[in-house]
């Protein structure tokens, strides 16, 4: 019985002898405890929990046991996150290497060099008024005049050269998908180095080295975005001051988003044709470095009305017997354009017309203004024409800066 009872008195002291000894595991418990919160929130994608984080390290890794833990903990995701990045990061760059003046390298100013060759020549044919003359404002033109072979010539080496920039700026933004894919893209790499440049922030003070991060440029990339966004003046905003052929790309992006608007035509509801003369108008203006036409509802309008006017008169000329709407500039005045106009009319379709008006200086330099970047095209079966003005009296308007200097 004694043995019996002094086994029980045991038995019952044995919790109490476990109990007093278990502070110190309760401790380690805790600290496990607290440095797994620490990787919680340290690892968080939210700005707040990483905030608690930082405040559990303390100021300047006032916390010496936690700001050694966190140290450690802050180089492992950061390896990670950078991995994660350059992962998401190299698959946007395949979509559009051109885009990256990393990737593109040598072949991409090779064929800028090329192109800027074939432009100069195509300039100085295009400007030379006695090689390419004018034949005035009512002599008829019955083919191509003097010094026309010469100037098609050079304007198709030229449009020839710039297809290699632009060609493969197109490609690639096909490539990139949708606006909102391509911003859901953009968006995941912004947050990303976002949290990466935090954490490589918080870690040097606390005495740790953070590991290389050197992102590629996206700028190119973004400014496609904001093109496609239908986002302008923000992307000739943000472009700044490049360089070299990152001029030459923007250029591209910009002339290809321009065309893309074209065929909304801001409500111009352009004639069957029209849209494929601006097209191909558009393409050769870039060839020749100038900014691409960008349709204008009150321009087209004014057209139509006098197209439809010479049809129904009977008639072939760039004034109108009506003393009110005489002359294009005049037309366009009645319907709100406050700047001046030029005019090309043909008796045929809009895309063989522009064949038409490369066959003297006249109609071709017309084509070819350098500052004249809204136009209005119209075909009526009978008559085509398109007028050309400088800046539209809209005051929201975007300004269209020269993009090449």
């Amino acid at each position: 019985m004694r043995l019996s009872a002094f086994a029980s008195s045991v038995a019952l002291l044995a919790p109490l002898v476990l109990l007093a000894a278990s502070p110190a595991a309760v401790a380690q418990d805790d600290s496990r405890a607290g440095k797994d919160e620490l990787f919680a929130l340290l690892a968080s994608t939210e700005a707040g929990e990483r905030a608690r984080a930082y405040r559990l390290i303390g100021p300047g890794g006032a916390n010496a046991d936690m700001a050694s833990v966190a140290t450690r903990h802050l180089s492992k995701l950061l390896r990670t996150d950078i991995e994660a990045y350059e992962t998401a990061e190299s698959a946007l760059l395949d979509l559009g290497p051109i885009l990256s003046s990393t990737t593109a390298g040598r072949s991409l100013q090779k064929n800028v060099d090329k192109w800027e060759a074939a432009r100069d020549k195509a300039v100085a044919a295009v400007s030379d008024e006695t090689a390419w003359p004018s034949p005035g404002p009512t002599k008829p033109v019955g083919g191509p005049q003097k010094g026309a072979q010469k100037v098609t010539r050079e304007l198709e080496r030229a449009a020839k050269a710039f297809a290699k920039l632009d060609d493969p700026v197109r490609e690639a933004r096909g490539k990139l998908g949708t606006a909102e894919e391509q911003r859901a893209r953009l968006d995941d790499l912004a947050a990303r180095r976002l949290v990466i440049d935090e954490r490589r922030e918080r870690i040097e003070p606390l005495g740790g080295t953070a590991p290389k991060f050197e992102p590629a440029p996206l700028l190119m990339f973004e400014l496609a975005q904001l093109l496609a966004e239908g986002k302008l003046a923000e992307a000739i905003e943000l472009r700044g001051d490049l360089q070299g052929p990152d001029r030459v790309l923007f250029f591209c992006l910009y002339g290809q988003a321009m065309n893309e608007a074209n065929e909304a035509a801001d409500g111009a509801e352009l004639d069957p044709g029209c849209h494929q003369a601006i097209e191909r108008l558009n393409r050769l203006r870039m060839a020749l470095g100038l900014l691409p036409y960008e349709v204008s509802k009150v321009l087209t309008d004014s057209l139509r009305g006098h197209l439809d006017e010479m049809r129904e008169k009977r008639y072939f000329s760039h004034y109108s017997p009506d003393p009110a709407r005489r002359t294009s500039q005049e037309r366009a005045r009645l319907l709100g354009w406050k700047s001046s106009t030029g005019e090309n009319l043909s008796d045929a379709p809009p895309v063989k017309s522009i064949e038409i008006w490369l066959w003297d200086g006249g109609h071709g330099r017309i084509m070819f203004h350098p500052t004249f970047t809204w136009v209005g095209l119209s075909w009526n079966g009978a008559f085509s024409g398109m007028v050309i003005g400088g800046n539209e009296s809209d005051a929201n308007r975007i300004p269209r800066p020269d993009l090449l200097d």
